[in-house]
C-alpha cells in the first residue's frame, strides 16, 4: 500500500471520527465531517476530469474551504498548488501556466482575477468557484461575464440541517444561470 497524506488523514478520521479536526471562526468540523467534505471535493475533481498527478491550483484565503479543497486534491491524487490571493494578473497568469494547472479552485472573491487570466493558460481545463449561492448571484456572474473561462462549476452551501450542520453540494453551470441541481 502506498501511503500519502490523504491515506494518513483517512486513517486518523477512521480512528477518531468524532473528534474536532477543524475550527475556523464559528465553523467546526469533526474528522468524519471533514473527511466526508474532502471526499466530495475529490469526487468532483475526478468527475470534472482531473487525473491523478495533475496540478490543481488552490486560489483561496485561509479558510475551512481551503482545508477541504487541499485534502480533496490529495484524495483525488492530484497535486495541490497554493496560489497566493494577493497575486496580480501577471503573476497569476505566470503561476497558472508555469505550474501547468489542469484545474483551479478559486474563492468567489478572487474569481474575477482568475477569469481575466484563465483563457491564457493552455493546460487549464476546469475551474471551480467556492462561493455561497448569494455570492454567485450577486458578484461572480457579473464579473465573469465576457471572459473566456473553461468549464466553470461551483460549490454552493446547502441549507443548514436541523442539527445546524452545513454541507456542500456541487452545482454545475451556476455562473451561466442554468439550474444548480
Amino acid at each position: 500500500m502506498t501511503l500519502n497524506l490523504a491515506t494518513l488523514f483517512e486513517a486518523v478520521a477512521a480512528a477518531v471520527p468524532g473528534r474536532p479536526a477543524l475550527v475556523c471562526g464559528d465553523r467546526r468540523a469533526t474528522f468524519a465531517e471533514l473527511d466526508r467534505r474532502a471526499d466530495a471535493v475529490a469526487h468532483r475533481l475526478r468527475a470534472a476530469g482531473v487525473a491523478p498527478g495533475e496540478h490543481v491550483g488552490v486560489h483561496m484565503p485561509n479558510s475551512a474551504e481551503y482545508v477541504e479543497t487541499l485534502l480533496g486534491c490529495l484524495k483525488a491524487r492530484a497535486v495541490p498548488v497554493n496560489v497566493n490571493y494577493r497575486y496580480t494578473d501577471r503573476e497569476l497568469r505566470h503561476i497558472y501556466t508555469d505550474a501547468e494547472l489542469a484545474g483551479l479552485v478559486v474563492d468567489a472573491e478572487f474569481a474575477p482575477a482568475a477569469a481575466r487570466v484563465a483563457g491564457d493558460c493552455p493546460a487549464l481545463r476546469h475551474v471551480a468557484v467556492s462561493a455561497t449561492a448569494e455570492d454567485l448571484r450577486t458578484h461572480c456572474r457579473a464579473h465573469l461575464a465576457g471572459y473566456k473561462i473553461p468549464a466553470v462549476v461551483a460549490f454552493t452551501p446547502v441549507v443548514r440541517s436541523p442539527s445546524g450542520k452545513a454541507d456542500y453540494r456541487w452545482a454545475r453551470r451556476v455562473l451561466t444561470g442554468e439550474p444548480t441541481a
